[in-house]
């Protein structure tokens, strides 16, 4: 088993290779989207999971954070520069997930009107 996918693109590549005439092009394409698609959906989930675990980190983080004021005497420089390091983390982190998300969706688009076109198509 393949780990990369690329097995299975090869096996398709070689399928179409052999049925070149009964293979229409779009069906290659609309293929090769799907196969992209599983790979970003998981990719989404492995991040969403990975942004679940890192909430609750950061939950804890913040909660030690806002404790230091607790004390009179805290170090309000020390706090701030702690609470911008975490907030910049944060960023980083859900706007690269984001990103991924918003990648996603318009992989999905793609795949809906390539799929329409799919249907449209007359038949041989």
């Amino acid at each position: 088993m393949d780990l990369d996918g690329s097995a299975e693109d090869n096996d398709f590549a070689q399928i179409r290779s052999l049925n070149e005439y009964d293979l229409p092009p779009e069906l290659y394409t609309f293929h090769e989207t799907l196969s992209h698609l599983q790979e970003m959906e998981d990719d989404v989930l492995d991040g969403h999971k990975t942004v679940i675990e890192v909430s609750q980190k950061w939950l804890e983080m913040d909660s030690c954070l806002f404790n230091m004021t607790n004390d009179v005497d805290y170090d309000v420089d020390a706090y701030a520069q702690q609470l911008e390091d975490l907030l910049a983390e944060k960023v980083e982190i859900l706007t690269k997930f984001k990103d991924k998300v918003s990648l996603l969706r318009t992989q999905l688009v793609e795949e809906e009107k390539i799929s329409e076109a799919i249907k449209r198509t007359p038949k041989k």
